[in-house]
């Protein structure tokens, strides 16, 4: 007799770290201050390239991402807040070029709000 699992939700309440500084009338500290230097090979990804990837949160979907800051890169899920957002290194397995999903008929899952109008196997 399978037993069922209960369904966990996990629930983000919306959270903006520039809100975050506002309201505390603080500022970033500047870049300056972290001494660990980005990896001296140069990589491929600028910010607002579009990746594919998967979601921290859901380990099974892949989903549309854009690079918003460099060497660690800084992914945002397209069409979600970004309380969201997460760091990777450039070298994690957990990303692939834009095409990748279609290429390797994998499903990929469009930004919330959007058709999935493009076939991806």
């Amino acid at each position: 007799v399978p037993v069922p699992v209960p369904q966990i939700s996990v629930k983000r309440r919306s959270w903006s770290w520039q809100q975050y500084l506002n309201e505390q009338k603080a500022e970033a500290a500047p870049p300056s201050l972290f001494t660990q230097s980005c990896p001296s090979r140069r990589t491929a990804f600028k910010v607002g390239m579009k990746l594919e990837g998967i979601d921290p949160l859901h380990p099974s979907m892949f989903c549309v991402l854009t690079v918003v800051i460099g060497c660690r890169l800084r992914l945002h899920i397209d069409g979600y807040s970004e309380c969201y957002d997460f760091w990777v290194n450039a070298d994690s397995p957990d990303i692939r070029p834009a095409g990748w999903c279609r290429e390797h008929r994998h499903k990929l899952h469009p930004p919330k709000g959007e058709n999935n109008s493009t076939p991806t196997g």
